[in-house]
């Protein structure tokens, strides 16, 4: 007859290996292997482009290059075929207090932004002072001509933030690219140059009218046209009467 204390011993010794048995996983060394390579590859999606310091401020911006993949399998910072250089987004980090932050959150190509000092525009007493710090930056966010990214053929809008890189917002009309923009620092106003697609043909050429508008940085409203549609039409019909001949 079998000692039932070494019965017991046995039972209780089954039910504890049992117990430690390592559940089984199904990540296999190839799929772990292929986990981490993602990984990898995920954190390279972006390269930094050299900090900035910000004249009269403790921040730093830091520029986001795009990377893709070429054929030969090597990374490379994304450029536009017109070799503008895209920017995917910016990190503002803040040297005393070592917090940082985006820009913005959203899917946006920024192509060019200044980030120069503009607070002697007004003087240090100045009710202007604190808006006129602003930093411009031309962005691309719409994917105008439909071909299902962002790039080139789509417009450019003029955006403004804060030098703490906060309250980024639009300031130029959708569907209109932005050719140039000027800040007139006495009056703090923002004159904005704009191409619109006149023949409908979803591009934005050199050769398309430009249009004037103007942004009022104290009121913070849209830019709107500088002058009225009907004082255009009214001066277009009188160079050309004056100006352009006529086939007899």
């Amino acid at each position: 007859m079998k000692n039932p204390i070494i019965i017991a011993a046995i039972i209780m010794l089954a039910a504890f290996t049992a117990c430690n048995t390592p559940e089984r996983s199904d990540l296999t060394v190839e799929a772990v292997g292929k986990e981490k390579s993602k990984q990898k590859d995920a954190a390279k999606t972006f390269n930094f482009n050299g900090a900035q310091p910000i004249d009269s401020t403790d921040y730093v911006l830091y520029p986001l290059g795009l990377t893709e993949k070429g054929e030969s399998g090597d990374e490379e910072i994304y450029k536009s075929r017109s070799g503008i250089q895209y920017y995917r987004n910016i990190i503002f980090y803040n040297m005393v207090t070592k917090k940082y932050h985006l820009l913005d959150n959203r899917k946006m190509l920024i192509t060019s932004y200044s980030a120069e000092n503009n607070a002697e525009a007004y003087g240090t007493t100045s009710s202007y002072d604190k808006l006129s710090r602003l930093i411009y930056y031309k962005v691309i966010v719409n994917d105008y001509n439909g071909d299902g990214k962002l790039g080139d053929g789509d417009p450019e809008y003029l955006f403004i933030s804060d030098r703490e890189g906060s309250y980024f917002k639009q300031i130029s009309p959708d569907n209109l690219n932005v050719a140039r923009w000027k800040e007139v620092r006495k009056t703090g106003k923002v004159l904005i140059e704009v191409t619109d697609d006149a023949n409908g043909d979803k591009k934005f050429e050199q050769e398309e009218l430009s249009i004037p508008y103007v942004y009022d940085i104290k009121s913070g409203a849209l830019a709107a046209p500088v002058f009225s549609k009907d004082f255009t039409d009214s001066v277009g019909n009188l160079l050309e009467k004056q100006w352009i001949k006529k086939d007899k």
